[in-house]
């Protein structure tokens, strides 16, 4: 009874062969689009996109490119590693004018690549100061 026990458990989660390193299919933003934030500030909250192999399983270990196409702005890190369930974050900075568009990609063989991408909306900075001038 153990040993069936034991096969059932093991079917269900998974073989070891099950763990080891998972090809890259799939790239999907799951937080952080669609932010404001000011001209050469960091947004609020970081771009989290997940990566997934052809069965829509978490792969870990994988490297991440984050890549400002439009607006001038920039990224703290540049290439980011996926955590144990996929996950890999990175904080953008916006530049000074114009669409903010940025790009996460991810190589999945023979030179192609998938990709997921992100938008912020820039609004203007309060002044630093507010001078009252008389009529």
């Amino acid at each position: 009874m153990g040993l069936l026990c034991a096969a059932l458990v093991a079917s269900a989660c998974g073989s070891p062969s099950d763990l080891a390193r998972r090809d890259p299919a799939a790239l999907v933003v799951v937080n952080g689009n669609g932010q404001q934030g000011a001209a050469g500030q960091l947004l609020a909250g970081p771009l989290i996109v997940k990566v997934t192999d052809d069965r829509g399983r978490a792969v870990p270990g994988q490297a991440v490119t984050f890549q400002v196409t439009s607006g001038g702005g920039s990224v703290l890190s540049g290439t980011v590693t996926t955590d144990a369930d996929g996950i890999a974050r990175e904080r953008w900075r916006l530049g000074t004018g114009g669409a903010q568009a940025l790009e996460a990609r991810v190589a999945i063989g023979s030179g192609a690549t998938v990709t997921a991408a992100f938008t912020a909306i820039l609004i203007g900075a309060a002044p630093a100061s507010f001078q009252h001038q008389a009529p």
